[in-house]
């Protein structure tokens, strides 16, 4: 290992090559088949409209080179904070969690401003973040959960409805019909969003009336949905549930989400996706309704979830 003062430091413009080259040269020691990446993703993530500096930390020489990073992805309340990846070369435990904390601690502060949780979520691949998040010291966890792959091919999205549901495509004058259905009762589930949030994401084109859909029931708001592809371009026939937000106590759980899932064939369609994945944690009590649509659930692809204390 190389004996260098490395000192850690936010993000600055430019630094995307750096960052995909690192990815992609630590990545295909951890895992099997990773998918890599190039400097234009992550150049898309730091153009969200929320992104702020401070959410990608760098592992620096003396000479500014990058040997390693980390980051944190805000999605609403959620902050989702990665394992660092660090050059081998330049990799210890004392570096790993440096670079761990300095995310760890940023995350902390921002949920005094976005309040939510803190986690991360790995694949059962990924045994060497998985370890480390279990062992390592720096943060503690209050909660760990263990979540499936499902998938349901996007053929069978053609689901017929009863007439009392009605699809509708987002629209910004859709935005306070949203946040009060949302904020309506605590039973209502889903992504913490607001007015702010949702005109960011629209004008980022993130939300649009083409992936974004409203679910009406006998004349009243019952869900929101919106579809996405990954980011992989080589998953490209993967379709994936990018935000969604129903009411837990819906009479009829099984009939409200193939609603929510009808609403998103027309653009996976478009995007030519073959196949709907999704996710989930097995104790979560939607398993037996996706369960009862046809979701099949498989059984190699699965992630562990740890939520952190604040």
């Amino acid at each position: 290992m190389i004996q260098e003062t490395l000192t850690i430091r936010n993000y600055e413009k430019g630094d995307e090559e750096s960052q995909a080259e690192i990815f992609n040269n630590v990545i295909v020691e951890m895992i099997p088949d990773p998918v890599l990446i190039t400097a234009e993703k992550v150049q898309k993530r730091h153009n969200e409209p929320n992104f702020k500096p401070e959410q990608v930390k760098y592992l620096v020489t003396p000479d500014n080179k990058i040997v390693g990073y980390t980051e944190c992805r805000i999605h609403g309340g959620f902050h989702g904070i990665f394992y660092p990846l660090i050059l081998k070369e330049y990799r210890s435990k004392e570096s790993i969690d440096r670079l761990f904390k300095a995310i760890y601690e940023f995350a902390k502060e921002d949920c005094k401003e976005n309040p939510g949780t803190i986690e991360t979520h790995y694949s059962f691949d990924f045994k060497t973040a998985n370890k480390y998040f279990r062992e390592q010291k720096n943060a503690k966890i209050i909660e760990e959960r263990e979540a499936r792959e499902m998938y349901l091919p996007i053929s069978d999205l053609a689901f017929e409805l009863s007439s009392d549901f009605k699809i509708k495509p987002l629209t910004r004058n859709d935005f306070d019909n949203i946040l009060a259905y949302r904020n309506s009762k605590e039973t209502v589930v889903g992504e913490e969003i607001t007015f702010k949030i949702l005109n960011e994401r629209f004008e980022s084109g993130e939300m649009s009336s083409e992936n974004s859909f409203l679910i009406y029931w006998k004349g009243n708001l019952a869900g929101y949905v919106r579809a996405q592809l990954p980011e992989s371009s080589d998953s490209s026939n993967e379709g994936h549930l990018g935000g969604m937000i129903l009411d837990r106590e819906f009479p009829d759980g099984v009939s409200l989400r193939k609603a929510m899932l009808k609403a998103t064939k027309s653009y996976f369609d478009k995007q030519k996706a073959e196949k709907l994945v999704a996710t989930i944690e097995l104790h979560n009590p939607a398993v037996k309704y996706y369960k009862e649509i046809g979701f099949k659930l498989s059984e190699t692809r699965g992630a562990k979830h740890f939520v952190y204390e604040q």
